[in-house]
């Protein structure tokens, strides 16, 4: 007999799923640990933010995913909604906050302190003068100094440092999540709508998007 138990090799699939992503973030940091210069950025943006490692959400927002090289397609209107729904998104894992919210687009951070200030929320953003690079998408990364990639693992390594992760297109996001202690503690904004920011003791608006 020539037939498999196809049953039983997904569900052997799904526990080897399920216990990689458990161990990810151990197995990561046993092996890696930024360097230097980096985990000096990383704590001197956790003081600045008043954050605590494992106390707060993370937000990322990829506004040129698959567009790198034609940003403009990207109008600033639906930057500022995208950033905006998932910090909400974020909040509602984490009532009330803090939330740190990251992205490759300035419109996008922008839009998100902006939100924060007019609302007295507790989101952290850390604008940057220049967007961030992508080691795969920079043609002439080659040339450039280590330093100028230095902002974009400090954003993955602060995100990381958050329990919950609200993430969008691309894997820069659910990689953070991978290495987050809680790698269960995760939305998938773009496919999900959260029309309000989530207060301490209220209950989340999560709807699944159409």
């Amino acid at each position: 007999d020539n037939t498999k138990d196809v049953s039983n090799v997904e569900y052997n699939h799904s526990i080897a799923l399920d216990t990689y992503e458990k161990i990810y973030h151990d197995l990561f940091y046993a092996l890696f640990k930024p360097s230097p210069p980096v985990e000096d950025l990383i704590q001197q943006k956790l003081r600045l933010g008043n954050l605590t490692p494992a106390e707060y959400a993370s937000s990322h927002h990829r506004a040129f995913y698959s567009v790198n090289d034609q940003k403009h397609k990207v109008r600033p209107k639906v930057q500022r909604n995208m950033a905006i729904n998932a910090v909400n998104c974020a909040s509602a894992m984490r009532p009330g906050g803090p939330v740190y919210f990251a992205s490759d687009s300035q419109i996008s951070v922008e839009a998100v302190k902006k939100y924060s200030q007019d609302n007295n929320l507790s989101i952290i953003t850390f604008p940057e003068t220049e967007e961030l690079l992508h080691i795969d998408k920079t043609p002439d990364w080659e040339s450039r100094n280590a330093s100028d990639f230095y902002p974009t693992f400090v954003d993955l390594l602060l995100m990381a440092n958050g329990r919950c992760q609200s993430y969008g297109k691309g894997g820069f996001g659910r990689f953070a999540a991978l290495l987050s202690i809680e790698s269960s503690c995760v939305v998938s904004h773009h496919q999900y709508s959260c029309s309000n920011w989530t207060a301490a003791g209220e209950t989340p608006h999560v709807v699944a998007k159409k």
